[in-house]
């Protein structure tokens, strides 16, 4: 199974970059086979993630314990609801669950903006943005992270989940707010297609309004089971405490929600047209896996993925950019050999543990 999934998920990535490639190509030389063949390829994805994500499925309900992630988020003594919902219970997982949502929205896409019309002009733009993505989430789970990573030998049980997650919360709750948070993907492509295309008028709003609302209550749904779930599994103390990751949920939906009653005012008064692009631009960015793929990557070499994780980085990248020059690209990187030297030394002839604490003088210095 191991080699099945990766070469499906491998096979997702070559093709959504010659998805990108076609269409590009295609509205250049205005070819429509061209374009045509992109989002074949586009449906190819589709498939092709399908078949990982369901043999992945398979892993976990035979309880092949042969794959690294089967073996550590799933065990023998669970029942089958939690083993299957083992699937999104980790990175690996979760990545692939989110590419998985990404290629069935982008086919719901396509089949229902098939038939010819004026909208045709935005589809090669809307097909590049989305294989974009999913492109960028393939080779995460291709050659990144992979939940298809084999291990040695073979275990007689695994290890299980988290005790917080056995819970109903845990069979509803997660794909609900990822597939909402990566749902905002299709508007956010609309977006971008009117602005390649320089149709800003009321076509993309239209197109894009109905996907949106979509968007809107699944994210929703999904806040408001994660606002159960933390208070029905932790407690608070007896009184409420919102969880960070639905503070990080909710203001999606919050921007999203001034999005869509943003383009009502352009639909009805032609106001707003570079407000609402620029309003759903910030609701996928802020939704969109790309913010979070900086926080996995880096929380790979640790156990738990930390609230704070990456701040002092952060300070540091800052503290770089100021000694060699805002804007000056040369410049930081000059400013970050500095800083490395500097903790270098520091760590040498005092002690690492004051490493941070120098950085942070020479930012105020």
């Amino acid at each position: 199974m191991a080699a099945l999934g990766q070469i499906c998920i491998v096979g997702a990535f070559a093709l959504a970059l010659y998805s990108i490639v076609s269409s590009l190509v295609g509205v250049r030389v205005r070819s429509r086979e061209l374009i045509a063949s992109g989002q074949n390829a586009a449906w190819a994805v589709t498939a092709l993630i399908t078949a990982a994500s369901l043999t992945l499925l398979v892993a976990f309900a035979v309880h092949d314990f042969s794959l690294r992630y089967v073996w550590d988020h799933s065990s023998r003594a669970m029942s089958m609801d939690l083993i299957l919902a083992a699937f999104y219970s980790g990175q690996q997982g979760s990545l692939l669950y989110w590419a998985w949502t990404l290629s069935i929205f982008s086919a719901i896409v396509l089949w229902q903006q098939r038939k010819p019309g004026p909208h045709r002009v935005l589809m090669p733009y809307v097909v590049v943005v989305l294989m974009v993505i999913e492109g960028f989430m393939t080779l995460l789970v291709g050659f990144v992270t992979t939940p298809f990573e084999a291990l040695p030998r073979v275990p007689a049980d695994g290890v299980g989940l988290n005790p917080l997650l056995y819970d109903e919360g845990m069979r509803i709750h997660p794909p609900m707010l990822l597939a909402g948070l990566m749902s905002w993907s299709v508007p956010f492509a609309f977006s971008i297609a009117a602005l390649a295309t320089g149709k800003l008028g009321n076509e993309w709003v239209a197109l894009s309004r109905r996907y949106a609302m979509v968007a809107w209550v699944i994210l929703g749904l999904g806040n408001v089971l994660g606002a159960w779930w933390a208070y029905h599994v932790l407690g608070w103390g007896g009184y409420w405490g919102w969880d960070p990751v639905e503070n990080v949920a909710l203001m999606p939906w919050l921007v999203g929600t001034a999005f869509i009653h943003s383009i009502q005012m352009q639909e009805r008064r032609g106001m707003l047209k570079a407000w609402n692009v620029a309003l759903i631009m910030v609701t996928f960015f802020l939704a969109s896996a790309l913010a979070g793929m900086g926080g996995v990557l880096f929380g790979l070499r640790y156990a738990s993925v930390d609230f704070f994780m990456g701040y002092l980085l952060g300070i540091k990248a800052f503290t770089a950019a100021v000694i060699g020059g805002i804007g000056n690209i040369r410049g930081a990187m000059v400013g970050g050999l500095l800083v490395g030297v500097l903790e270098s030394l520091v760590g040498g002839f005092i002690s690492t543990q004051f490493q941070d604490t120098f950085v942070f003088l020479a930012l105020i210095a």
